[in-house]
């Protein structure tokens, strides 16, 4: 983790966060290492009985294999050169307000009403906005 630098900042031109009615509150999580730039906005699911490290699952890229869980705070590039490190800790919202449009998953696959109704249990709302976020997915 970067403490250099500021840490999921609004951005209104991203149009991630959808209002500031809900309170979005952060937590740490773990994702697997070597996959590369994690993007702001991705969300992310947890996979029962799969790995942990010290008691804490590691999280994927929700594929709908699993429960829908958070949102990605910023970039995150997971490439560490050691091959001795599994896993890294990022940081992700738990709760907040956010437009689904912006939201990024898997390649070919789309939120489900399942993982709205997941997300929502947590503490996520989403909602749409105008547009997508900088015209990417």
């Amino acid at each position: 983790m970067q403490l250099n630098k500021d840490l999921g900042g609004f951005n209104p031109y991203d149009n991630l966060i959808a209002s500031n009615r809900f309170v979005a509150e952060v937590k740490t999580v773990r994702v697997k290492s070597n996959q590369g730039i994690i993007k702001k906005g991705t969300v992310l699911q947890l996979n029962e009985g799969k790995e942990e490290v010290n008691g804490q699952p590691i999280l994927s890229i929700l594929d709908g294999n699993g429960t829908a869980d958070c949102i990605v705070v910023d970039d995150y590039d997971t490439d560490i050169p050691s091959n001795t490190v599994s896993s890294i800790v990022l940081t992700a919202y738990e709760t907040g307000h956010f437009n689904r449009l912006a939201l990024i998953v898997k390649d070919g696959y789309n939120i489900s009403p399942s993982d709205e109704t997941a997300l929502r249990y947590g503490g996520i709302i989403l909602s749409n906005s105008v547009s997508k976020r900088g015209g990417e997915r």
